[in-house]
């Protein structure tokens, strides 16, 4: 029988083995050096003319590597020359991979036996077999370099194996893996359960399914990409990989994620939280306003920036909540030290006089949110910072307004309404005003003790009370620790939340 001659043809018996020895690039493996399967490994192949309808015959698997096999030409093997086409169907551990229409790239010997070589992802340059044509069906974000996931599997093939891999990318249903070139078996189709774990969220169990390989250099080393889909095994695993892409995928927002079927409950650890300190900072705060303002449909089109400034400003604490280092939340805070400082409110209406005096009270205003990240759990984070901030000013009281479809919110936060309200002179719209007290709101006293554990939470009473921002006392720590014990029924506050939340555009 004649054998097609290929790159390897005219070395000794181990040709493929030699030229990666040498350096050289296999026309079937290229630079990866394929494994030797031996007898027991749990790998095996069937085989048979593309589109013909029997069940194919069996070949033994003689080398595989991520990019293509060497099967071991067998009598239903032998008329099959360079360039035919066969339908090769791959078990690989417990998974099953099928190819349809592959070419036979070489015919080669090793060993004294003849080896029909093919390989499922086609040749390319530095980056081999990369599927440059592959659809997604989803926008996928780069992990950040310096917090990459990082997952291990146990090997399908060999005992007390284990296979380590990084992720660089995600999507709703994908991800980019990165991985050791000694790492043989991943071939497309096989499948495997990993156990990932994602910088600052904890653990989550995925299965994972291998769609493509191709060989990568990242670092100044060689290293296997793989294209794979995914599934999430742990009933919250998606949201934790959602948390780790807000906090560390370049570009991310609440709004991209949820609109690529991504949900969010818990985001604040993907902010970090303080106040205006520069001018290049307030000129952000600025623009934010103009933004939500003209989102909400407070404004029109021809607002400008500065047109968001006041007087105010100068005398308050601006505290924002940055993501990615932009300003996306902003809220103002006023100390007012005396009866006839002002507030910014008494220049829409006579203030109750059943309000406390001024200086037991901080005056809250011009809160707002970017758009893109409304929806989550940001607007509670502002209002615990807002809480947290008057409590360890010495103050007792929040006095600010809201529009109609916002009372309801505040109202579960334990803020009252004072009987008053106005009708603001450019946004034309009804607002509320409401007090609250700080102290009773980070205690949760008058609270749903469920709604607290979800939108205030332990961890902030605890904080308090050790810097000495709340008044506390033996009945009051029992009173927080009974609430506490509805912390495992937050679920079902949380979709009350959410749908508080959906109705008010927060």
């Amino acid at each position: 029988m004649r054998s097609t001659t290929s790159l390897a043809d005219g070395l000794e018996d181990g040709s493929a083995a030699r030229v990666h020895l040498l350096g050289a690039r296999d026309p079937i493996h290229g630079t990866v050096t394929p494994a030797d399967v031996r007898p027991g490994d749990p790998i095996s192949a069937r085989v048979r003319t593309a589109g013909a309808p029997d069940e194919g015959a069996a070949a033994p698997v003689w080398r595989i590597s991520p990019l293509g096999v060497e099967l071991v030409r067998t009598a239903p093997l032998g008329a099959v020359s360079t360039g035919d086409a066969l339908d090769v169907t791959l078990r690989v551990g417990t998974s099953v991979s099928s190819f349809s229409g592959l070419r036979v790239a070489a015919i080669r010997s090793d060993r004294g036996r003849e080896l029909v070589a093919l390989r499922w992802a086609s040749s390319g340059g530095a980056d081999e077999g990369a599927n440059r044509g592959e659809r997604r069906d989803a926008a996928r974000w780069s992990c950040g370099d310096e917090y990459l996931p990082n997952g291990v599997m146990q090997s399908s093939v060999r005992y007390d194996e284990h296979v380590h891999f990084r992720i660089v990318e995600i999507s709703r249903s994908g991800m980019q893996l990165l991985t050791s070139l000694r790492n043989k078996y991943l071939i497309p189709g096989v499948r495997f359960e990993a156990t990932c774990a994602f910088p600052t969220v904890g653990e989550v169990r995925i299965e994972i399914a291998v769609a493509n390989a191709r060989v990568v250099q990242r670092g100044g080393k060689s290293q296997l990409a793989l294209g794979a889909t995914y599934e999430v095994l742990d009933r919250r695993g998606r949201e934790r990989i959602a948390q780790y892409l807000l906090r560390f995928g370049p570009g991310t927002s609440v709004r991209d994620l949820r609109t690529n079927g991504f949900e969010l409950r818990c985001t604040s650890r993907a902010f970090d939280f303080g106040c205006v300190r520069s001018d290049a900072e307030y000129r952000e705060v600025l623009a934010l306003r103009r933004l939500a303002y003209l989102h909400a449909g407070k404004l029109g089109p021809e607002a400008r920036d500065e047109d968001m400034a006041d007087a105010f400003d100068a005398q308050s604490r601006i505290l924002v909540a940055r993501h990615q280092g932009r300003v996306v939340a902003t809220v103002r805070l006023m100390f007012p030290q005396g009866p006839d400082d002002a507030l910014k409110h008494a220049e829409y209406l006579e203030l109750p006089e059943t309000m406390p005096a001024r200086d037991r009270l901080v005056e809250v205003s011009k809160a707002c949110t970017h758009p893109d990240f409304r929806g989550s759990d940001l607007f509670y984070s502002m209002m615990k910072l807002t809480a947290l901030t008057t409590a360890q000013s010495g103050r007792e009281f929040i006095f600010m307004s809201c529009t109609d479809g916002l009372v309801t919110i505040y109202r579960k936060l334990g803020m009252r309404e004072l009987g008053a309200g106005y009708v603001h002179p450019t946004m034309g719209l009804t607002h509320h005003v409401m007090i609250g007290d700080a102290a009773r709101m980070i205690a949760g006293d008058g609270m749903n003790p469920i709604f607290w554990n979800v939108v205030i939470g332990h961890d902030l009473w605890r904080f308090a009370k050790r810097c000495g921002a709340v008044s506390w006392s033996a009945a009051l720590t029992v009173r927080v620790a009974v609430r506490r014990l509805f912390a495992p029924f937050g679920f079902l506050a949380a979709l009350y939340v959410r749908s508080l939340r959906a109705r008010s555009g927060r």
